[in-house]
């Protein structure tokens, strides 16, 4: 499972993880050890984008990393159109589509 699908997941995780000393370091052992193929540094690498989080409890991680997969899927979505409009196969065009879809989509759940 990739980042951006383990995403729901952290979510989740942030919270119901249990509090010790720090709530992220713990947070992000707690889901590393459920999701190698991502692992810590890759949990605080993307809590590091909010300079809230070092001093965050579970909720306020929950509501970061919300706000942080929001603004990852609507750069996407830019990405997505501007791939779009240099595209000149059709059936390519209508791949870009269905993934613009769905993360537009992702957009208007995390905002």
């Amino acid at each position: 499972m990739g980042p951006s699908r383990s995403i729901p997941c952290l979510v989740l995780l942030l919270v119901i993880a249990s509090s010790r000393a720090s709530v992220l370091e713990d947070t992000c052992k707690s889901f590393a050890a459920g999701h190698p193929g991502i692992g810590y540094d890759y949990c605080i690498k993307f809590f590091q984008a909010s300079k809230d989080s070092a001093t965050a409890d579970k909720r306020g991680l929950a509501v970061i990393a919300s706000k942080l997969a929001g603004a990852a899927a609507s750069s996407i979505v830019d990405r997505i159109h501007a791939l779009v409009a240099s595209e000149k196969d059709k059936r390519i065009q209508m791949g870009l589509d269905d993934c613009e879809q769905l993360y537009s989509q992702a957009v208007d759940e995390l905002d």
